[in-house]
């Protein structure tokens, strides 16, 4: 299995994706602390020759202006809505923030747009 590549929708693959630091991340507009149970957007990209995804941003809902208002050629770009929630592995007693219930609202496919 090492190696391979698997196909998931942008709502599976940040279904439970950590952010943030201590339980707590930062909306990147106003600098407004986020914690469990506040609703977020979040903007992410995939660039075609990565494999990972990157969240760019992190917004409370009061700075709810996140959009792909020019996508980038070679991108895959997200904006999605989402809340926090904070995960918890009993075996190690860590706990982190994660992003929760992810629903896209705007999707932006790499052939789209134009260049950086």
């Amino acid at each position: 299995m090492s190696g391979e590549i698997v196909d998931a929708a942008p709502e599976q693959v940040f279904e439970g994706h950590a952010v943030g630091a201590g339980g707590k991340a930062c909306c990147g507009s106003c600098r407004r602390t986020v914690r469990e149970g506040d609703r977020i957007i979040v903007y992410a990209y995939r660039m075609s020759d990565m494999r990972r995804w990157s969240v760019a941003q992190l917004s409370c809902r009061s700075c709810s202006d996140l959009d792909v208002l020019t996508p980038t050629l070679g991108a895959t770009e997200v904006v999605m809505n989402a809340r926090l929630a904070v995960t918890a592995d009993a075996a190690t007693q860590e706990s982190r923030l994660t992003i929760r219930a992810p629903q896209v609202t705007t999707f932006s496919a790499p052939e789209e747009g134009r260049e950086a």
